[in-house]
């Protein structure tokens, strides 16, 4: 469907990146003098942009650690969205569980490669706490919670440095090193001056499945600016991206927010998008789904199917 230019969602979320430029300056500038407070302050950008966007029935809060049923608890995290069924007595506590949070992040005021490193573990290691889920595509690639890494900005900034080149490559790296299933990758990462990239998988299905031309795919997907690409790439900056894609990640788990996290795909937020493949073993996925792939070659075509073979589409 074809989106004028005019459409005032994007300009609503262009000026939240004006206003994210504007705090990194602000922050920066103080930064020297007390590293601790002005990474406080990023985080608590990031918090006051998702309360905006998010449906208010989300709670978001800054610093704490997931707490599984095993009563282990992942190392802290900057932000964490809970779900809206999470008990208020437990609201502020910092040990939050597991089966209420919808999405966590790392924040930082500025990127840097290592940054990605340890982002890829967190998400790997706070997964592994979590119960392993089985039965359909969705279910055996993709984690109950997002995980994502927010930056205001990055560390590249000489004139002949390339950022996009430089994080995506540190990110296929570090995605190789700590990654090991596709529902342990990070789902999202936005600088906010520079680009998003997303997690994409993708499987098949029908008779000619069991070969490695079909085995399952993920990327992290660079999605593309008008700076970056010319005047007919997508109108979006890398935070409506972003806010674009949470919904929809978070969508798969609640369908009550479906029909708004469908608008903002309508509208073209996501735009066009380019990753490196990463192929999978057929063994990744479990014997009775791959046998249930290989047997029905139907496709599923709602895109909030669980049998839906591509996300995000």
């Amino acid at each position: 469907m074809a989106v004028e230019k005019g459409h005032e969602l994007y300009d609503f979320l262009r000026q939240e990146s004006e206003s994210m430029a504007s705090e990194y300056n602000r922050i920066r500038s103080r930064a020297p003098e007390d590293p601790g407070t002005a990474g406080d302050e990023g985080e608590g950008n990031w918090a006051a942009l998702l309360r905006q966007w998010l449906p208010a029935h989300y709670h978001v809060r800054t610093k704490g650690r997931v707490l599984a049923t095993t009563g282990q608890a992942s190392r802290q995290v900057d932000l964490l969205v809970l779900k809206p069924s999470y008990p208020p007595a437990l609201l502020d506590k910092k040990l939050y569980l597991a089966s209420g949070v919808a999405a966590a992040f790392e924040c930082k005021t500025t990127l840097k490669g290592e940054h990605l490193e340890t982002a890829c573990k967190t998400a790997a290691t706070l997964r592994r706490l979590l119960p392993t889920r089985y039965g359909t595509p969705y279910r055996e690639l993709h984690s109950p919670v997002v995980f994502g890494l927010l930056s205001h900005s990055h560390y590249w900034k000489n004139p002949s440095s390339n950022p996009i080149g430089n994080i995506g490559t540190a990110l296929v790296e570090a995605d190789l090193k700590e990654i090991n299933a596709p529902r342990e990758m990070l789902d999202s990462i936005c600088v906010a001056d520079c680009a998003t990239w997303t997690a994409s998988k993708e499987l098949f299905r029908g008779p000619g499945y069991f070969s490695d031309r079909n085995a399952p795919m993920t990327s992290y997907n660079r999605h593309f600016s008008p700076e970056q690409d010319g005047a007919a790439a997508s109108l979006s900056t890398p935070i409506s991206v972003f806010i674009a894609d949470l919904l929809t990640r978070l969508a798969r788990e609640d369908d009550q927010i479906r029909d708004i996290a469908t608008y903002f795909l309508a509208v073209g937020l996501i735009g066009r998008s380019e990753g490196k493949i990463r192929k999978w073993p057929l063994e990744t996925l479990s014997n009775d789904l791959r046998e249930a792939l290989l047997s029905d070659d139907r496709p599923a075509l709602d895109r909030w199917s669980e049998w839906y073979l591509k996300f995000p589409d």
